[in-house]
């Protein structure tokens, strides 16, 4: 059996923009609750975003220590090969989570797990 994986989408997930100011913010809690979901799942980020500039975000906010990996430039346009990254970091699709906000980006595009 692998392991369990939750892949977090970046943007408007994890770090939402305030619809106010349009300025990125930290999700509430992430300091506290991250390291409770890493007990049970490695964490990773996916994102539309260039990995390096998700990693800089991430590390600006004080929250790339979290995670394993970053994922970024996935702009499928039918959805996130989330199949292909369970397989490259040995996690079980049937026991992992992805959290987005946008069912047509965030759904896999290449797994029906």
């Amino acid at each position: 059996m692998g392991e369990r994986a939750l892949l977090w989408d970046m943007a408007g997930t994890l770090i939402p923009y305030d619809p106010e100011t349009g300025r990125p913010g930290v999700l509430p809690g992430c300091d506290e609750y991250l390291p409770e979901i890493a007990r049970d799942f490695r964490l990773y980020v996916t994102t539309g975003d260039t990995s390096g500039g998700a990693r800089n975000l991430l590390r600006e906010f004080e929250l790339l220590d979290h995670f394993e990996a970053v994922y970024g430039d996935l702009l499928a346009p039918l959805g996130k090969p989330y199949g292909a990254i369970l397989d490259a970091v040995g996690a079980d699709a049937p026991r992992s989570l992805a959290v987005g906000d946008r069912l047509r980006a965030d759904i896999p595009a290449d797994t029906d797990e």
